[in-house]
This record gives C-alpha cells, sequence and structure tokens, in this order.
C-alpha cells in the first residue's frame, strides 16, 4: 500500500459492504451498515449499527411468523380474540363468528305437561299450550268410569228422561225418572 501525506490523507469508510463506503478512502473512518436495530423487530438485522426506519413488526397477538403467541386450545386463533358462542346452526343463538363453544338455548316449551312439549328445548317461550282442565292433549277425559265422554268431574247427575217430573235437559249421569201419575184436583 502507498503511503500518503497527512495532509493529503482522506478518512472514510473504507468497507465495501458499508452503506458509506468511499473508494476515495486512505484512512479507516466510520462504516454506517444501515438496518433494522430493533431486536424485537421481525427484520432486526445484527449488523446494522444505524437504524432507517424500516423494522416491521408482527401483528397485535402474533410472533414473526404469524403464529398466535397464545393459543390455548389449538384452533389457531388466537385466545386473545378468541369469540365465545353457540356454534349449533340448529340453536336459536347460533353465533356464526364464535370460535369457542358457548352456551346454545333452543327455544320452545320446557313443561312436560304441556301439549306441545319440546323435550329439546332448553329455554321455555311462552308458547306452552296446556289441556283444558280434566282432558288430556286430544281432549280424551282424563277420568270417565261410564265411558260417555263427559269427565267425571264434570257430569251432572239428573234425569234425563224429557218425559220425567225430575227431568233436568243439562244433566249427563242419570237417575231414575219420577213420574207423575196422581193429579191432584
Amino acid at each position: 500500500m502507498a503511503m500518503v501525506c497527512d495532509e493529503l490523507e482522506i478518512v472514510g469508510c473504507m468497507d465495501v459492504f458499508a452503506n458509506n463506503y468511499n473508494s476515495l478512502a486512505t484512512d479507516p473512518g466510520f462504516c454506517e451498515y444501515l438496518g433494522c436495530t430493533d431486536a424485537s423487530a421481525c427484520n432486526y438485522d445484527m449488523d446494522a449499527n444505524t437504524d432507517d426506519g424500516t423494522c416491521e413488526y408482527p401483528e397485535e397477538y402474533y410472533d414473526c411468523n404469524g403464529i398466535c403467541l397464545n393459543d390455548v386450545d389449538g384452533d389457531g386463533v388466537c385466545d386473545e380474540l378468541e369469540i365465545a358462542g353457540c356454534q349449533d346452526p340448529s340453536a336459536d343463538n347460533y353465533n356464526s363468528l364464535a370460535t369457542d363453544p358457548g352456551s346454545c338455548e333452543y327455544l320452545g316449551c320446557t313443561d312436560a305437561s304441556a301439549c306441545n312439549y319440546d323435550m329439546d328445548a332448553n329455554t321455555d317461550d311462552g308458547s306452552c299450550q296446556l289441556p283444558e282442565e280434566y282432558y288430556d292433549c286430544n281432549g280424551i277425559c282424563l277420568n270417565d268410569v261410564d265411558g260417555d265422554g263427559v269427565c267425571d268431574e264434570l257430569e251432572i247427575v239428573g234425569c234425563m228422561d224429557s218425559s220425567g217430573g225430575n227431568y233436568n235437559p243439562l244433566a249427563t249421569d242419570p237417575v231414575f225418572p219420577v213420574f207423575i201419575t196422581d193429579v191432584w184436583t
């Protein structure tokens, strides 16, 4: 290497890989290596000594490879972004955005004594239709000992023979008629 007089020396970066390389430099000076100097950035450059503002950071909740930092159930949805909700499309509160299971509501009549009882319902919607008192859901008497279609609790005992003196047009269960044969004059 040729000797250069001090007054003619040029101080500069002599590394051809540096961003401020000076091909005319005769004395070594500061070399600048531009890049991302933040070690938490995805594109951190360990050789850089001057930050050039190009650092790139992962999206919140993810690492630099796009993988969740917290994903306990391993479904690919970060725990912080999970949406709990009903995932059954047949449920009344189905949530198509749900990523974690939640409780499902199935509306209907939950009263087992109702005519429209829904064994799949877990939330009563007020639609229960109870049978008329003394009848089942098909309109058949619960108690009808004599089989006449009139519930025992609604039977009216009385004379059903219109020629009887004690005839009762509302009677549903007969008693013996009383005939008036003697006329008093």
